[in-house]
């Protein structure tokens, strides 16, 4: 059985992409699209820190997209061989219980506590979270960084480009304007084949900003919800499968303790940035 399951190899097994990457170019594609749109609107009024701030938020998020695709989610390799299945009924064996592991039929091992199946990429995903099927990747202990940086630039990107774009739309000459303005090329006075035109420029330009507003506005609402919730699950050393389950329990003494701590905060912080190292071999053998 291949350590990879049904993920792709990429680079002879170095990378390693889901079975359903190709999701992932929509996202790009609006992501990248609306932030070229805004630029390509809005960079005039831009002072020089706003556009290294703009600038860096884009790359960011950049980065952060192709990582996400590419690298180990934290996938809990197989053995060769296979381990036997459990005798007990509950699917966990006697000797292995009082280490909390469990038996997964499909990979065919114990895995560790809190590593689940993923059923897409048919690997066992250490601390596994969801397999997003918006962007064709699988988020886990070692992709939940990626996928947290890749959320907060994107919500960053949403917001900033739609403060420009009002700004800018606020500057665009409506029909009734275009008589204050300068007669183009020099002229005295405007003709009205130079009017005509001006006012199709005009007419694109508003219908341009509209269309990339609306496209924002789209994304702003379900895009910010799962920021929210995608900075709040790390801080509290939670994954989305866990809290589907069990809850987010804030008010209890014990996960107060446990989770909200101060210094359990920058501990819970430095697991998800230092998640150490792939279980892969970089040669994907079987």
């Amino acid at each position: 059985m291949d350590v990879f399951g049904k993920r792709h190899r990429v680079v002879g097994g170095l990378l390693s992409v889901a079975p359903d990457w190709y999701v992932w170019f929509w996202a790009y594609l609006l992501t990248t699209g609306s932030a070229a749109a805004v630029v390509y609107l809005s960079h005039d009024m831009w002072p020089r820190a706003h556009q290294a701030i703009a600038y860096g938020l884009i790359l960011a998020n950049q980065i952060s997209s192709y990582v996400l695709l590419l690298s180990d989610p934290g996938i809990y390799p197989r053995r060769q061989p296979p381990d036997e299945p459990p005798p007990s009924a509950d699917g966990t064996a006697d000797a292995e219980k009082g280490e909390g592991r469990s038996y997964c039929r499909h990979c065919r091992l114990y895995r560790p506590p809190r590593c689940s199946h993923c059923y897409v990429c048919g690997v066992c995903i250490l601390e596994h979270d969801h397999h997003c099927v918006l962007l064709g990747v699988c988020v886990g202990k070692r992709s939940m960084r990626w996928f947290v940086v890749y959320l907060v630039t994107t919500t960053l990107q949403l917001y900033a480009g739609m403060f420009f774009l009002i700004l800018s739309f606020r500057r665009t000459p409506f029909e009734e304007d275009w008589k204050r303005l300068p007669p183009p090329d020099g002229a005295h006075a405007w003709t009205p084949e130079a009017a005509e035109a001006f006012n199709n420029h005009a007419a694109f330009t508003i219908l341009f900003h509209l269309s990339v507003m609306g496209i924002i506005a789209v994304l702003m609402v379900p895009v910010t919800v799962g920021t929210v919730a995608y900075v709040l699950l790390p801080l509290t050393n939670t994954t989305w499968r866990e809290a589907k389950r069990d809850g987010i329990h804030l008010r209890k003494p014990e996960d107060f303790r446990r989770h909200f701590w101060i210094s359990q905060l920058f501990v819970n912080i430095h697991k998800m940035l230092c998640a150490g190292p792939s279980l892969l071999s970089t040669r994907g053998k079987k």
